[in-house]
């Protein structure tokens, strides 16, 4: 198996300064944690024709279900107390610091859009979290959602996982009860992509994982791990106090997070009264 990182942007001709933009814009989303990152996996399988080959299964990865604000709907926590200070930050320092090093509480939402770049069907056969670290969950620093805005598009598919559960296969997002490959299989014909939204509930952990999805390429199954195991998702499971706490601005517009009182937070339990963290 081949793997190639790269990046797309879907640019046509434009202006000199164009294609410099674009590119910028792109690595710096990226190197936030919040871009799309995509990857061709290339298969060789004994009954592939000459077409398929050559022909790709593209992975493209957005975090945070492809939007830009990581406080948006999504609270996060830090192991340690006082993880951004003492004092109020901005929004944006708050940004730059839950990228990367936080968690999110409670649950998380990314999005995988597939693309089949082969002859033949590409069948998607099942999928599964896979914890990679398990510990308890995260105590240390706080920081609340900001909350507000509406339901996003529906993606074709959406799967949830309970991260640290005994049950890792993906359930019907849509239908919870039901698991999701339970009696069909996905297929994409050559140049389709299908966008697949995964869910992820922490089930009484703190935990660092990654989706693996079961392909049927040819005569095998091969199986793609989605994001990296070097850099893999990370959630944790709300616990009733924090020592140190973070909110947004209510009512009056700012653009500063204010320390909060840690015993007030979540009136009082974030367990029994969770933020808008557990309402997706």
């Amino acid at each position: 198996m081949r793997f190639l990182g790269r990046l797309m942007t879907n640019e046509k001709p434009a202006g000199r300064w164009r294609k410099p933009a674009i590119a910028l814009g792109v690595f710096l989303l990226v190197s936030l944690g919040i871009g799309p990152k995509v990857v061709d996996h290339y298969f060789l399988d004994a009954a592939d024709g000459v077409a398929d080959r050559l022909g790709s299964v593209e992975i493209e990865y957005v975090a945070l279900t492809g939007r830009q604000d990581p406080l948006f709907q999504q609270g996060w926590a830090f192991g340690e107390v006082s993880a951004l200070g003492t004092e109020a930050v901005t929004k944006a320092q708050a940004e730059s610091a839950v990228v990367g090093r936080a968690a999110a509480v409670g649950g998380m939402t990314t999005r995988f859009v597939v693309r089949s770049n082969r002859a033949n069907d590409l069948v998607i056969t099942q999928m599964r979290a896979r914890v990679v670290r398990h510990a308890e969950p995260l105590t240390g620093t706080l920081v609340l959602p900001i909350p507000g805005g509406g339901p996003s598009p529906d993606p074709i598919v959406m799967a949830r996982f309970a991260v640290g559960g005994p049950d890792p296969r993906a359930y019907d997002g849509r239908d919870p009860a039901r698991l999701l490959f339970a009696d069909t299989n996905l297929v994409l014909k050559r140049d389709e992509s299908m966008v697949l939204q995964v869910t992820g509930a922490a089930i009484g952990c703190y935990c660092e994982w990654v989706v693996d999805i079961e392909l049927a390429i040819g005569t095998e199954v091969r199986t793609v791990t989605v994001p990296d195991v070097a850099t893999p998702l990370r959630v944790t499971a709300p616990v009733p106090r924090y020592q140190s706490v973070y909110q947004p601005p209510f009512g009056a517009p700012s653009d500063l997070m204010t320390v909060a009182d840690p015993t007030q937070a979540c009136q009082g339990d974030c367990v029994v009264n969770p933020p808008a963290w557990q309402e997706r």
